[in-house]
């Protein structure tokens, strides 16, 4: 199951902070069970496996992102328009990394310790 299959009844109401900030969570537990399943398919050379949970880890960047844009990014600025630059060049370079996926075992492993520093430290940057 993804994010956005469980959480468009939590974001109806767009006044409702409480309910944006409950979305986030349960689809940042999404993205760290995301990584979790990754590592024990490159563990395992499980490139298939591997793949599949790239790309339901790519859908939840994809939710996280829209939230933050719609939430907290609103504000027309040189910062919010940075940092929504990012949020694409970060979802295409997943889309060029997705190619490189079944290459090897060590490459999954490479690909996996790059895509969850960038995202810690994009949640860092964004607190």
């Amino acid at each position: 199951m993804n994010s956005i299959e469980i959480m468009p009844d939590l974001i109806n109401d767009k006044d409702d902070q409480f309910n944006v900030a409950k979305a986030q969570d349960s689809n940042c537990e999404l993205i760290n069970n995301h990584f979790v399943n990754m590592s024990i398919s490159a563990s395992y050379d499980l490139h298939i496996e591997f793949l599949n949970s790239f790309l339901l880890l790519k859908e939840c960047f994809e939710f996280h992102f829209e939230l933050e844009e719609i939430y907290y990014l609103n504000e027309s600025n040189k910062i919010n328009f940075f940092h929504k630059l990012i949020h694409k060049i970060f979802l295409k370079s997943l889309c060029c990394i997705e190619k490189s996926i079944v290459e090897s075992k060590e490459k999954r492993f490479l690909i996996l310790k790059n895509v969850r520093n960038w995202y810690f430290d994009h949640m860092n940057d964004f607190k």
